[in-house]
């Protein structure tokens, strides 16, 4: 089932939103883990960094596969306008 809301957001817009949203998760991440030395009782802020950097590379990963998807949609459609 659909959202009747998606369909208002462009398929570009939500890709331009996850790239960045990626970049800053990689960033927080490798500061957490190369850059703070701080200890806290009961968490690992290293481990919570890596997962940072995890997230964000697959989040990264994902949006650039989203937008070749993205980008493969609007050359489709606009070859099938031009042929009308």
């Amino acid at each position: 089932m659909t959202d009747p809301l998606d369909d208002d957001i462009p398929s570009g817009y939500k890709v331009s939103v996850a790239l960045p949203i990626g970049l800053v998760l990689v960033a927080a991440g490798a500061t957490l883990v190369w850059g703070v030395d701080i200890s806290i009782a009961g968490i690992d802020v290293d481990t919570i960094g890596v997962v940072g950097l995890v997230v964000g590379a697959l989040g990264i990963a994902l949006a650039l596969v989203l937008y070749g998807s993205a980008r493969v949609d609007r050359t489709q459609r606009r070859e099938s306008i031009s042929e009308r």
